[in-house]
Order: structure tokens, then sequence, then C-alpha cells
């Protein structure tokens, strides 16, 4: 089982977008603290996102797989 490739290519935008802007605001936080720790929201994207994706999925894939073993055996 596998995701449908329109939500493979939504997920991959969306941790690109907020890995790399995430990356950069801690960066930039590294160097000059005065900025804030603004990289705190932007990585709780990430792995909002990511693990949105993740569990749901697993949780489907786990009942349909139960599913067609009931059915095939």
């Amino acid at each position: 089982m596998s995701l449908h490739t329109t939500v493979i290519g939504i997920l991959i935008l969306w941790l690109w977008t907020t890995g790399s802007i995430g990356m950069f605001s801690l960066f930039a936080w590294l160097v000059e603290p005065s900025v804030g720790a603004i990289f705190l929201p932007i990585l709780g994207m990430f792995i909002l996102g990511w693990l949105l994706c993740l569990i749901p999925f697993k949780i489907e894939a786990k009942a349909a797989t139960k599913f067609l073993s009931i059915l095939l055996t």
C-alpha cells in the first residue's frame, strides 16, 4: 500500500517548505539569538505535517490488511 500520488506531492511540498524555512530560521537564531525562537512553530508544522500523513495512513492500512486477510481466508 502507498499514498496517492497527489498526497505524496502535497506532502513533499509541505515538508520541503516548512523544513527549509525552519532550518533557515534556526540558523538565523543560532547566529543572532535576539531574532527569537521563531523556528519552533515552523518545525512544529513540519512534524505535524509528517505525522498527519503517517498515523492515519498506518491505521487505515492496518484495517485494510486485516479486512483482506479475513476476506481471502
